[in-house]
């Protein structure tokens, strides 16, 4: 809770939500980052190299209500084929409250009653007639943090959902600085680049369009260029020192995402990065997808703007996009010169 944005220990939120929310910034193993019972400060300094390829429910199907009780064979089929499956029950009661373990917990809550608790359900045993699940509270509920519950026992299975891990890795921008103060416009032969120092920031086919690229960059005081899966990169953003460039230049013309639709799709032997049934980029990795997706996530984007022919992302962060072949340090989208950034909206 302290760091997936999704409420608090008292409203709550569900598991659904903290994972879109942590996909950006990953996750940590709960022995680095233990369970407390209380609502604490998030600390971003310890390893999150845990991230989800992709998560769905149960009861997925089409016309199937994901909310419901997926029947008891099927969630034993999901926990096979998919590993242990997250899922909501009403455990707000003294009875599940005090549960130390020993016998197969069997309560039955009020049909009314709301669901109030996720937990994970990790086994199952016929001869019991129940789950075995665990419990976010630790090692000192339960049977060590677990508990058998009997099938159906206060509404157990509700809105289950599995998630797919995705190899163990840590989000580090992967930059090149460089002082804004200092960048100016330089020609070479028949272009125009945006150059700070020996770092060349972006090229443009005029000198006007290149002025205007160097309005963009000192108006948003950018001073890193960064690069996802270099040296053959196919994904750029820049940021202002450690953050995302926040603001707008007059001028612009900006296309907005629908940060919650962001998702992964498969087309043919590539990977599309869309936004509902709007395109934003294709990859030859299903990897490089995902994790353009979490970069997204980590730094907010949430808009794509032009000016001129200049183009650049303007979202809680930035986006761009490199042809396959660039000269290092040139900064290209879709193809075509121009300077290309992702910034937050306020």
């Amino acid at each position: 809770m302290n760091c997936s944005g999704s409420k608090t220990c008292s409203k709550g939120s569900f598991y659904m939500q903290a994972w879109d929310q942590l996909q950006g910034e990953g996750a940590a193993s709960s022995s680095i980052y233990p369970y407390e019972f209380t609502d604490n400060q998030c600390f971003w300094s310890r390893p999150t190299p845990y991230h989800w390829s992709a998560w769905g429910f149960v009861n997925g199907e089409p016309g199937e209500d994901p909310w419901a009780i997926p029947p008891v064979e099927k969630l034993k089929s999901a926990l096979c084929h998919r590993g242990p499956i997250a899922t909501a029950m009403v455990a707000g009661t003294d009875a599940f409250t005090a549960y130390r373990g020993g016998d197969v917990f069997d309560e039955q809550s009020p049909l009314d009653a709301d669901l109030d608790h996720a937990v994970t359900i990790v086994g199952w045993d016929d001869a019991k007639g129940a789950w075995l699940i665990k419990n976010s509270w630790g090692p000192r509920w339960g049977e060590n943090g677990f508990m058998w519950i009997k099938y159906g026992t206060n509404k157990i299975g509700s809105v289950s959902a599995w998630v797919k891990a995705r190899k163990a890795v840590q989000l580090n921008d992967d930059c090149e600085p460089f002082k804004p103060a200092a960048a100016h416009v330089v020609q070479y032969q028949d272009h125009w680049n945006v150059v700070s120092g020996e770092h060349i920031v972006a090229n443009f086919k005029t000198k006007d369009e290149a002025q205007k690229g160097l309005d963009v960059v000192k108006h948003y005081n950018l001073s890193k260029q960064c690069y996802l899966g270099r040296p053959d990169w196919n994904f750029e953003y820049f940021l202002a020192g450690s953050k995302t460039p926040v603001g707008e230049v007059a001028g612009e013309s900006c296309k907005p995402f629908n940060f919650e639709a962001i998702d992964v799709d498969k087309k043919g032997s590539d990977w599309d990065l869309n936004d509902g049934d709007k395109h934003i980029k294709t990859f030859k990795s299903e990897d490089d997808a995902w994790m353009a997706y979490a970069y997204m996530r980590r730094h907010v984007f949430q808009q794509q703007c032009t000016m001129a022919t200049v183009l650049f992302t303007i979202a809680v962060d930035g986006i761009a996009r490199r042809p396959a072949t660039p000269p290092p340090g040139v900064l290209r989208f879709g193809g075509s010169p121009g300077l290309a950034i992702d910034r937050r909206l306020r």
